[in-house]
């Protein structure tokens, strides 16, 4: 069977089979209600773009995983995609941050851009506190 042409149901399915879970685990994991599993497995339902950004998101935070949603949408490509690359990028200042390139986008390192922000923050504070004190 070729794989662009997989339904719904047997993308789930596989990716059910994939990650050893039932129908029932993969709802609770990803956070959608059973019963609109079960219709996208009954091929009543297909898979919007809502749930499909859902299943992918909650799959790589709780299992690490990376599905490929345009995939799951469509069943064209690959179901995994591979790990983001890290790579660096400069800020204005010339100061260095984390980048993950993943489907041709750029994710920031949150974590770097809040300690960055708060630092920026801190400095803010006292110069006001020295405007303050003259």
């Amino acid at each position: 069977m070729n794989k662009t042409n997989l339904t719904p149901k047997q993308r789930i399915q596989e990716l059910g089979f994939y990650l050893d879970l039932s129908s029932r685990a993969l709802a609770q994991i990803v956070g959608i209600n059973e019963n609109t599993l079960y219709h996208i497995t009954d091929e009543s339902l297909g898979i919007s773009p809502r749930t499909a950004t859902k299943i992918c998101f909650h799959l790589e935070k709780k299992k690490g995983v990376h599905i490929n949603k345009n995939w799951l949408l469509t069943g064209e490509g690959e179901m995994i995609n591979e790990k983001p690359v890290v790579t660096q990028k400069k800020d204005e200042d010339n100061t260095p941050t984390s980048i993950e390139k993943k489907n041709g986008e750029d994710i920031e390192d949150y974590r770097e851009k809040y300690y960055r922000l708060l630092e920026e923050y801190n400095n803010l504070m006292k110069r006001y506190l020295k405007l303050i004190e003259k």
